[in-house]
């Protein structure tokens, strides 16, 4: 199955650079590969284990479950610092509260679509966000383009921040389930999906004040009023209480997101308080070699950031989802 990267969704949330290439992404698993690295080192004693598992086409809560299961403990028991895309090969971090002893040589153990590629103990559990980063491996097949200019942009510039396309599910369906919740008045649900909901609304308002300002020519440089985060404007995760911009830029902020009142009273109403996130992010450790029509890139992104966005910003690209 063929589709372009963000699904149609430039018209709402354009492109703030020059795209400097075109070609093929995901048409194997291993085209598509993110390690996670954590914001620690685990101490090596206590009762929570720690695993750092590589998976392969499988869901986080997927592997949180085997390893419930697997132990005999409870899901709750099982942790992670964020979740991965199911179409990649990914390694990332769990933890299983395990006060008992246990054996602890399970590393290079396989389960069922993933294997166990370390294994420690720490103090306490793996708790959401507990990273400082990823590193992604993309291959890009099908390559049209200039190697050393796709460098340059990527290694050299802050790029727009927005919530990738994971985020708001397949064609946006996402999108489209939270506000028919809201627009049903917000019935009675599965926690888990309120949290989808609310993560969904909440991405939504953010790519629009970052579309906002890029069609205001002001998202990547720091204006009166703006808060800032390592000296980066930041836009709002909505939620209650007043904003802590000022000025232009809180007027800017409320213009952006002044058709969806609805959304913003569900934000609020559910109790979310009002957080900030940047608007910018700059990818490190920037490499990219062009072998014949296929290019590698390799580069580090702060938690939070995604690599489809970044992709999508410099690159017009056709996704292909054969989960091979």
């Amino acid at each position: 199955m063929k589709r372009n990267l963000f699904e149609g969704a430039d018209a709402r949330w354009p492109r703030a650079s020059t795209v400097v290439g075109r070609g093929r992404i995901r048409e194997r698993l291993d085209d598509f590969r993110v390690i996670e690295k954590l914001a620690f080192v685990p101490s090596g004693e206590g009762e929570h284990v720690f695993l750092e598992i590589e998976k392969r086409g499988l869901n986080t809560a997927f592997v949180q479950s085997s390893l419930a299961k697997h132990f005999g403990v409870r899901p709750m028991d099982v942790s992670y610092a964020g979740l991965k895309d199911r179409r990649a090969v990914a390694r990332q971090w769990f933890s299983v509260w395990l006060p008992r002893p246990v054996e602890m040589e399970i590393s290079n153990r396989d389960f069922s679509g993933f294997s166990v590629i370390d294994s420690t103990r720490h103090v306490r559990k793996l708790r959401r966000g507990e990273i400082e980063g990823n590193c992604f491996q993309i291959l890009v097949r099908g390559f049209v383009g200039c190697e050393d200019t796709l460098t340059k942009l990527l290694g050299d510039s802050r790029l727009p921040n927005y919530f990738g396309p994971q985020r708001f599910g397949h064609a946006g369906s996402n999108i489209d389930r939270a506000t028919r919740w809201v627009g049903a008045g917000r019935p009675t649900v599965s926690r888990a999906h309120r949290s989808i909901y609310l993560s969904t609304l909440r991405s939504l308002l953010f790519n629009d004040v970052v579309a906002f300002r890029i069609r205001d020519r002001s998202w990547n440089s720091v204006r009166t009023g703006d808060v800032c985060v390592e000296n980066n404007p930041t836009g709002p995760l909505w939620g209650r209480g007043l904003l802590p911009t000022t000025g232009v830029i809180r007027d800017l902020e409320i213009a952006a997101v002044a058709n969806e009142g609805e959304i913003r009273d569900a934000l609020e109403w559910v109790g979310l308080k009002q957080d900030r996130r940047q608007l910018t992010v700059q990818p490190t450790q920037v490499t990219c070699r062009l072998d014949g029509d296929r290019m590698s890139l390799l580069f580090f992104l702060p938690k939070g950031a995604y690599a489809t966005t970044i992709l999508r910003e410099v690159l017009d690209l056709e996704v292909i989802s054969s989960g091979a």
